[in-house]
């Protein structure tokens, strides 16, 4: 008995063979055996350690359990992960709060105005992160600002919490270091509280 699993064309269906009564791969699967002795089997916990799959962020791949019974070969439900998406930037913003008269900003900036929260990652698409916050206006339009260090960098999306805000593209150009945006609501967490930020270069 054991577990098969692809090692190409991560969503086939796994399957294996027997080859002069051994049970094992086939073309573009991979067999782990487990070896038992008894009579009586119930539940096999089994740790499955490969090398021939390398791991794509994104894709979804199966794998299911194998045993040779005689001749034939009887399979478990085919069962499945997917790979968490990869990103070019991930950062945790703990949310803090400035003001200036009625403005209000919240998330992480390290500049004159506004001064609050801290990143876990300041490097962003090789340029130093100052700020990235939404920014509440007494009247007229809210925004969420990016500031750097130096000339600002473009990026083909960016998270904030689950609001994707999309590529710098789809921003405005607020000066050579800035970016802004039309947001309507907080895109981030409660202060004290910390939100996840992703971006793809």
């Amino acid at each position: 008995i054991g577990t098969v699993y692809c090692n190409q064309g991560f969503s086939s269906t796994p399957s294996a063979q027997i080859s002069s009564g051994v049970l094992n791969g086939s073309t573009g699967n991979q067999f782990t055996a487990t070896t038992y002795g008894g009579t009586a089997l119930t539940t096999i916990t089994q740790l499955v350690n490969e090398n021939q799959v390398s791991l794509i962020a994104s894709n979804t791949y199966r794998y299911r359990a194998v045993m040779r019974q005689s001749a034939n070969i009887v399979y478990g439900a085919i069962k499945s992960f997917t790979v968490s998406s990869a990103y070019s930037y991930t950062a945790t913003i703990t949310v803090g709060s400035d003001q200036y008269y009625t403005t209000l900003a919240y998330g992480y900036a390290s500049l004159s105005w506004p001064n609050m929260g801290s990143t876990s990652n300041t490097t962003f698409n090789s340029n130093a992160l100052l700020g990235m916050y939404w920014q509440n206006n007494a009247s007229g339009t809210d925004y969420v600002y990016l500031y750097f260090m130096g000339s600002k960098p473009s990026f083909t999306e960016l998270i904030i919490g689950t609001t994707n805000l999309g590529a710098s593209s789809s921003w405005s150009s607020n000066s050579t270091t800035s970016w802004r945006k039309a947001v309507s609501s907080n895109p981030f967490a409660s202060v004290g509280s910390t939100t996840s930020i992703y971006a793809n270069y």
